[in-house]
């Protein structure tokens, strides 16, 4: 029951952090073993801790010094680079102890993600000659391309970009501030890469609270389920001399 609480806890505590995250700081949601850049822009001399731990990263004094295999990177402008994202890179990114970004790993190929929010697409179909993004609102929908990349690096825009919301990067596809109207299935090279929801932001919390509420709720009677099950095993059955003692008893008395 202890380990019980202690999960309870736990659950509720991560609801109301991430709640607090959606509605005070910048939340950016990453597919889990893709890479991510957090930008700090106050020069080299920064420090970036991930929740209450610094982070040590390699620094890089030139911009055209080429990022290499080490797991964090600090680049000249004081953006820091985060490769292959683990599980345990979730949390809380500060830049000089100013709180920068809420950052949510991602699992699978459907992502549920917050308006407002940034998204970080993967495509590992590089092999190409280009990388071509496309867009469709439902399964059944036409296809609207949203911008191609060429192996130069050169990007063509292929429909309305507002605000330049959708940026076109090597291997991904960057969307800040999540509208509803993006919600849909994105493609790259012709190959579906994820289906995307996007929901107000009262509505993400409600739907964790009710989450955590399901959880609780199935946990609480798979506990119940189990003392009742042990109470019936420790009950002993009646053994047979005991039985037929009480049937001799009326028979004695007449």
């Amino acid at each position: 029951m202890k380990n019980l609480l202690l999960t309870w806890t736990w659950v509720f505590i991560s609801v109301l952090h991430t709640n607090e995250a959606i509605m005070g700081a910048s939340v950016v949601y990453v597919p889990e073993e893709h890479f991510l850049f957090l930008a700090c822009r106050r020069g080299s001399d920064v420090e970036w801790t991930h929740e209450i731990v610094r982070i040590n990263a390699t620094k890089h004094m030139s911009r055209e010094s080429p990022l290499d295999r080490t797991k964090y990177q600090l680049l000249p402008d004081g953006t820091l680079y985060i490769r292959e994202l683990e599980k345990s890179d979730r949390g809380r990114y500060y830049c000089n102890g100013r709180l920068v970004a809420e950052v949510i790993i991602l699992t699978g190929e459907s992502f549920v993600v917050s308006e407002g929010s940034t998204l970080y697409l993967p495509c590992s179909f590089s092999g190409k000659l280009k990388q071509r993004w496309a867009y469709k609102h439902t399964a059944a929908s036409k296809r609207e391309y949203i911008s191609t990349m060429f192996r130069n690096g050169t990007v063509t825009q292929e429909r309305e970009n507002p605000n330049s919301r959708f940026f076109h990067s090597y291997n991904h596809l960057h969307i800040n501030n999540l509208q509803l109207s993006d919600s849909g299935i994105y493609l790259c090279n012709g190959h579906e890469v994820a289906f995307v929801m996007v929901i107000h932001t009262a509505t993400l919390v409600l739907f964790l609270a009710f989450t955590v509420l399901a959880v609780v709720v199935v946990t609480l009677l798979s506990v119940i389920l189990c003392l009742k099950f042990r109470s019936r095993r420790k009950d002993p059955a009646p053994r047979q001399e005991d039985t037929e003692l009480q049937l001799q008893k009326p028979s004695a008395r007449g």
